[in-house]
């Protein structure tokens, strides 16, 4: 039994944990349970097809299959409450993308995943005068009760310590594999670092990292019924009741991780736009996505450090892919398969130097 620890508990970190307690490993979890962690506050859609462009994702079949595995694993299955599958409605912006689509909607890569919508639907509702696309295997998840079910299953496992606390670098030993604290030391033998994108201020990595900022709305809308996600400049994702997801904005350059006016006059702009309803804001909330250049997460060991690892990266899709590479982040801890060039960190590495 080897001992891990992992620090962030969001979807990576604890999805992490899971995979190694499930194989027999000792973990220690250390979360400081950031409110502007992009699992915490995320709206948790997962869609396939993206982009202005609308392109499907990468590796969209293997992510969903390895999804739904997920929940599908014995000790896990009571957490299925918290995921649901809907599809998605993205109504066309004008009369150009409409003949796009029409062209499009049929190829070989798109034909399995797409429905297209000649006409107008529930337009006392929302806008949509040119109809649209049904993108399919598209939903939501409930991230805080996802997060919160998983930690307590997590929990019962007796060689899994969760601790809530903020661990800075310079409490990292990695010479005696240990992280120094007030109480006592925590020794490892394999550290990870899962902390999403706080990873970009630690000195330890120089993981060239985009933090981008989001901004959403929870809104309560009686009249607006919708049996699918809605997709137009925002989404609104339906939770039940009817109150609503609605988000998200996106900010490269910001000065702090709070929710701002600007972005909520932003957000209601679009809503007004797109629905045909009166609604009611509820709560309004930001958070910090870990995103990277090519798109693509940050899996791996750091080369001068061979017990120092990180799990990051994923951006906007990681309800959607935390399944998959939980898998295989944890099958390269135990030395059961390879990482692929695509997500190796050491693709930021040149002649041992960092790029970037």
């Amino acid at each position: 039994m080897k001992s891990y620890c992992i620090i962030g508990g969001g979807l990576a970190g604890l999805s992490l944990a899971g995979r190694l307690l499930l194989a027999g490993e000792k973990i220690t979890l250390i979360d400081d349970a950031c409110p502007s962690g992009a699992s915490r506050l995320a709206a948790g859609m997962f869609n396939i097809v993206t982009g202005k462009h609308a392109v499907k994702t990468w590796l969209a079949e293997e992510l969903l299959a390895d999804l739904k595995a997920f929940f599908e694993i014995p000790i896990f299955e009571k957490l299925q409450q918290y995921i649901h599958y809907q599809p998605l409605y993205r109504p066309f912006k004008d009369i150009g993308e409409y003949n796009d689509w029409l062209g499009k909607y049929q190829s070989p890569e798109l034909k399995d995943y797409i429905r297209f919508q000649a006409t107008q639907i529930q337009a006392d509702i929302f806008a949509n005068p040119l109809g649209g696309i049904f993108i399919e295997n598209c939903g939501w998840l409930d991230t805080t009760g996802f997060l919160q079910g998983l930690l307590a299953i997590l929990n019962e496992f007796p060689h899994f310590q969760y601790i809530e606390k903020k661990i800075a670098a310079t409490q990292i030993d990695l010479q005696e594999k240990q992280i120094v604290w007030e109480e006592k030391p925590i020794f490892f033998d394999e550290l990870i670092l899962a902390n999403g994108w706080q990873i970009s201020q630690e000195s330890i990595w120089q993981i060239p990292l985009l933090p981008v900022k989001g901004e959403i709305l929870r809104i309560y809308a009686p009249d607006l019924q919708l049996p699918f996600l809605l997709s137009g400049k925002i989404y609104v994702i339906p939770t039940g009741s009817g109150h609503f997801i609605a988000g998200a904005t996106y900010e490269w350059d910001f000065a702090h991780n709070e929710p701002t006016q600007a972005g909520k006059e932003i957000l209601c702009a679009h809503l007004d736009e797109l629905l045909q309803v009166k609604y009611e804001i509820i709560s309004h909330g930001a958070g910090i996505r870990p995103t990277t250049h090519d798109r693509r997460p940050v899996l791996g060991t750091h080369p001068q450090f061979p017990h120092l690892h990180v799990f990051t990266g994923f951006g906007t899709k990681g309800v959607l892919s935390f399944a998959h590479f939980s898998q295989i982040m944890a099958g390269y801890l135990q030395g059961k398969n390879s990482l692929g060039k695509e997500y190796d960190v050491q693709r930021y590495y040149r002649k041992g130097r960092m790029k970037g």
